[in-house]
């Protein structure tokens, strides 16, 4: 089992087949000192016959127990079969990226290692997204050139799996099962098909709408003659410039909209309306803008004063560690706040942001500038 990330099917099993693995230690998935670690590990957990670790290197793994069988079926196999070990592998797209495996299978084909079935599972996702952005070759083509039987199959299809399994056994080559599968096929596909072949043409389109986002034809202020316009009243006009063109564009303040000038004008007020009143309450309104946004449908801001990121920093952190793509907006951080008093004075703040990982942080110093922060800020993923 070369896919160590999936770990936990492998504990399960190993608990249905008798393993020493209990309940309890299923529970205690990943946790340390436990007997079911991330990746699996050699003579740690019963049943696991060797620590794999990286992609690739079950693969590996697979082929030199392959050939260690092949061997000894010619030591012992003298008069009774005394070794007929069949070794099969569980791998996916990114042990097949990993220059390790195509070198350890090309050394089985080479030796024609009958012995050895590799299943993989091709579902076209690695961590990153979906494997075209960084792999096109054609695998079947590279496993036949190096001298495997190459089956290709619907991955979900349990008579094509036997007979794919069945084939293998009797090859005298080694084979590659190329299990085509969708991740979560059987959650509710049927469902959800049925429900996409139940929209109108005219819900599809708004759907479609609120999927894909156009951001080109925004048709934004000219602040061209403009030289003394506070960047909150630049914002105000750009946000409502975005929202007139994009529909799915939502978002609120934390009980500060007349100060942070982040109403949508005449958009209404929500659950009906695009403008979200939050409360004086920070933390809470990061944290469910954040889940609005992976909700897929809408791009939604929160605005609050620049000092109060602080009630605010664990859901922008988890935003940024979760590629969450949630607009933030803050304003007051003029040296002009300071006449609320010292704690109405950023001045930390701004470098904590722009130190954090993957957390974009625009200050633009006028209107023009806040415009482009803006294009640039849409476009992020």
């Amino acid at each position: 089992f070369s896919g160590g990330h999936a770990s936990s099917m492998v504990y399960s099993l190993l608990h249905l087949w008798g393993f020493d693995v209990t309940i309890e230690d299923l529970k205690q998935f990943r946790q340390t000192g436990s007997k079911t670690p991330g990746h699996p590990e050699y003579k740690h957990t019963h049943g696991v016959e060797i620590t794999t670790g990286p992609l690739g290197q079950g693969v590996a793994n697979a082929v030199g127990f392959a050939m260690a069988s092949s061997y000894a079926k010619h030591e012992l196999n003298t008069t009774n079969e005394v070794i007929n070990h069949h070794v099969y592998c569980f791998c996916g797209d990114g042990d097949l990226q990993e220059g390790i495996s195509y070198e350890a299978c090309a050394t089985a084909g080479h030796q024609q290692t009958s012995n050895l079935t590799i299943i993989y599972d091709s579902n076209d996702i690695t961590i990153e997204g979906d494997i075209s952005i960084a792999w096109s070759e054609d695998v079947a083509k590279r496993f036949e050139a190096i001298n495997f039987d190459v089956i290709t199959i619907d991955g979900h299809d349990f008579d094509a799996i036997d007979k794919a399994l069945e084939s293998s056994r009797n090859s005298d080559k080694p084979t590659l099962i190329i299990a085509k599968t969708a991740i979560g096929k059987v959650t509710g596909a049927e469902l959800s098909s049925a429900w996409t072949a139940s929209l109108t043409a005219e819900e599809n389109d708004k759907l479609n709408t609120l999927i894909n986002p156009s951001f080109e034809n925004i048709s934004y202020p000219d602040f061209s003659e403009v030289s003394d316009m506070a960047t909150r009243d630049s914002n105000h006009k750009v946000l409502n410039a975005i929202a007139s063109t994009v529909p799915g564009f939502i978002g609120g303040s934390a009980d500060l909209a007349p100060s942070n000038k982040t109403e949508l004008t005449g958009m209404g007020d929500f659950p009906k309306g695009r403008n979200i009143h939050f409360g004086i309450k920070e933390h809470s309104m990061a944290a469910i803008t954040n889940a609005m946004n992976v909700y897929g449908l809408f791009k939604v801001f929160n605005a609050t004063f620049f000092i109060f990121s602080d009630y605010l920093k664990p859901a922008a952190r988890v935003a940024a560690l979760s590629n969450i793509p949630t607009h933030f907006v803050w304003t007051h951080d003029s040296i002009g706040v300071g006449e609320d008093g010292a704690t109405h004075q950023p001045i930390e703040q701004l470098s904590q942001f722009r130190a954090m990982p993957n957390f974009y942080t625009f200050r633009p110093a006028d209107a023009t500038e806040n415009i482009e922060c803006w294009k640039t800020a849409l476009t992020m993923d």
